[in-house]
């Protein structure tokens, strides 16, 4: 039996979720605060972005038609607009805007992806995807006897 996309997901998230945890607190350790949470204002932002991803995917898969992918993709452009909003709202605001380093705040969004993506391969790679077709059996016209 396959996972379907959650499971599979939700594995990279246990995944990702204490790398980015755990970059912050290395962060703070070595240079303070502001530094920690640059890196997991950054890593939550990937976080939030996949995971609010995969309830849109979700959906869409049990659609199975075009409207699905229609979906999906309008499901994207609508995560990276409200990407684009908090992080432009974050970069503009009078305290966070001058304490945030755009350069941890990067370092935070690469270990959040690098750990999301080593989840889903992880997961992935556990799944139980048959490699071949299962046989065909021709259906049977009726009055006929078998």
């Amino acid at each position: 039996m396959t996972q379907d996309v959650t499971t599979v997901s939700w594995t990279a998230a246990a995944v990702a979720g204490p790398l980015v945890a755990g970059a912050g607190c290395i962060a703070w350790i070595v240079a303070g605060t502001e530094t920690a949470v640059s890196v997991l204002v950054g890593g939550a932002a990937v976080l939030a972005f996949f995971a609010s991803g995969v309830l849109v995917q979700r959906l869409c898969m049990a659609m199975g038609d075009a409207r699905g992918l229609l979906l999906n993709v309008a499901g994207y452009l609508l995560r990276l607009c409200v990407l684009w909003a908090v992080g432009t709202a974050l970069a503009t605001h009078p305290i966070i805007g001058q304490n945030a380093s755009p350069t941890l705040l990067g370092v935070g969004a690469l270990v959040g992806v690098s750990g999301w993506v080593a989840g889903m391969l992880f997961g992935h790679s556990r799944e139980k995807i048959p490699v071949y077709d299962p046989q065909y059996t021709a259906p049977k016209p009726k009055g006929w006897e078998s």
